[in-house]
């Protein structure tokens, strides 16, 4: 069986995993968390954003980093639900239409990539 999503190439976002277990974010992709709160999972391979639209609807707080802009929001009870090892450093959020939601591709295969936008499940 196939999962299908509709990932936008042209809104994707470098994003930054920290050896710290916070996921860094920063620019544009900001614009789409107006609460400043997301709601994670993992699907697959992929950790999940959803945006949350108002503070009350709960989610994780994107906590400000530095004076910069950028903001993170800790992700490591989710890494650990990953039976791989994940590489810290730069990553892609995008967006996923069918969701409403940013996927970050942790684990690279040869049968699952954003550029397929399908995974067997």
């Amino acid at each position: 069986q196939k999962k299908v999503w509709l990932v936008s190439h042209d809104k994707c976002y470098d994003v930054t995993l920290k050896p710290n277990e916070y996921l860094e974010l920063e620019g544009a992709i900001l614009e789409d968390f107006p609460a400043h709160t997301a709601a994670v999972a993992v699907d697959g391979v992929d950790l999940v954003l959803y945006p949350v639209s108002r503070v009350a609807s709960g989610g994780i707080i994107l906590k400000i980093a530095g004076t910069s802009g950028k903001r993170s929001l800790f992700v490591g009870e989710w890494l650990r639900q990953f039976n791989q090892p994940i590489a810290y450093g730069q990553k892609r959020a995008c967006w996923d239409e069918t969701t409403g939601a940013y996927r970050v591709r942790l684990i690279q295969s040869t049968e699952q990539s954003h550029a397929k936008g399908t995974e067997d499940v």
